[in-house]
């Protein structure tokens, strides 16, 4: 048995072409590179090779940005034909994010935030893709049998390539371009003081103001999907960089949680995969749900949303796909990350299924099979699915068939 459900297939940084900086262990500087970098095989090719020979039939592809390095168009070019070749048929589904490393520096303005932008929409739209959020958010809806959401597109990259100047104090001796700095002198004619080039992840607040007024019009049915490069919260791994972390994540998380639904956040950028909630007190249908994708040479995320009968989004199940040492892709972890709280079951099941929580809450903390429940008359494998998923009872062998399964009510 299956309950409706909307599949998202979710692609970290890119970085292309890729390698993985880890495949060999160098220790000799002078070494040849052209035979290094093919001692082992290219980790995002791997991982590429095997998307291109499954079938997931996801309902949309969502791409986490940092598709090139440094800024090199060439990069973004050649990314973006080869993921054509890989997805063929599912183009339109797919959904790009701007990262940082997409951003050719020498196109920044202090005029204009968004002309360094323009070059990969050119790129994306050239090769008939969905437009990626520069200007403006971006807003995607996504319906079909039995589920509704709305892919919400965000570009976090605002902050790339603003300057940082400078006033009454003598500038660092160097900066290097490693840790995401650029140092200059200005026309002195003009101005006398100097700037580092920073790197700041920023939501445009107009933008995020757009992404609130769209997600409040629509119904708690429709699950909003925020789609963006950086991490809302900060990353675990300590951060040693000036305006490293999202300088509005803390705004763009109140607004997203004041919204009072469930709501899906994905993002890239930090070369980790961690899945984390959060909520607000008070708020009795505020979750925030963050999933960050790992850089692509290690795997992807497959996002399962499933739907109750009547509708509403119940959970998502995160697969994640990793890339094994020994050249294989397989799925390392299933995580199940519920939307609802047991209290709101009146709220997003169907009166059928009502009728079964009461038949199981009848049986107290027995444990019981699935044919007790056919022989009363309510057949429905599907009722119950929707009430493990809002943590009302819990399955055994939920993954045989019904009449394997082995049902108590949750503690």
């Amino acid at each position: 048995m299956a309950l409706p459900s909307l599949k998202l297939l979710q692609i970290g940084d890119i970085h292309w072409p890729g390698a993985d900086p880890r495949g060999v262990d160098s220790k000799d500087a002078g070494f040849d590179p052209v035979l290094g970098n093919r001692l082992v095989p290219n980790a995002t090719q791997v991982v590429l090779r095997h998307l291109m020979s499954e079938s997931y039939h996801p309902d949309a592809i969502v791409l986490m940005g940092d598709l090139a390095d440094k800024g090199a168009i060439t990069s973004y070019q050649e990314c973006l034909d080869k993921i054509i070749t890989v997805f063929g048929d599912d183009l339109f589904k797919i959904l790009i994010a701007c990262g940082n490393h997409d951003v050719d520096r020498s196109r920044c303005s202090d005029n204009d935030l968004f002309q360094k932008f323009d070059p990969l929409n050119d790129v994306i739209r050239h090769r008939s893709l969905p437009e990626m959020s520069t200007r403006a958010p971006v807003f995607l809806p996504l319906t079909g049998q039995g589920h509704q959401a709305i892919l919400v597109s965000l570009n976090s990259c605002m902050g790339c390539g603003v300057k940082r100047r400078f006033i009454n104090q003598r500038p660092p001796k160097a900066l290097e371009w490693y840790t995401a700095y650029r140092f200059r002198a200005m026309d002195r004619r003009k101005d006398r003081s100097r700037f580092e080039e920073l790197d700041t992840p920023a939501f445009h607040g107009d933008h995020l103001l757009a992404a609130r007024s769209q997600i409040q019009q629509e119904a708690l049915s429709v699950l909003p999907i925020v789609v963006a490069h950086h991490n809302i919260l900060p990353q675990e791994t300590p951060r040693l960089m000036a305006y490293g972390e999202l300088v509005n994540g803390g705004l763009a998380r109140s607004y997203l949680l004041s919204l009072d639904r469930p709501i899906l956040y994905l993002h890239g950028h930090i070369h980790e995969d961690p899945i984390e909630v959060v909520a607000t007190p008070g708020k009795q249908h505020s979750r925030l749900i963050t999933v960050s994708a790992p850089p692509l040479r290690d795997g992807f995320n497959m996002l399962t949303v499933e739907y109750s009968s009547s509708g509403y989004p119940l959970g998502c199940r995160v697969d994640s796909w990793r890339r094994e040492r020994g050249g294989c892709v397989s799925k390392a972890a299933e995580i199940r990350v519920r939307f609802w709280e047991p209290g709101d079951a009146s709220a997003v099941l169907s009166p059928q299924t009502l009728a079964i929580m009461r038949f199981v809450a009848g049986r107290g903390d027995q444990e019981f099979h699935f044919s007790d429940i056919t022989e009363s008359g309510l057949d429905m494998p599907d009722s119950l699915l929707e009430l493990e998923w809002l943590g009302l009872i819990e399955i055994t062998n939920r993954q045989g068939a019904p009449y394997l399964w082995l049902v108590r009510r949750s503690a």
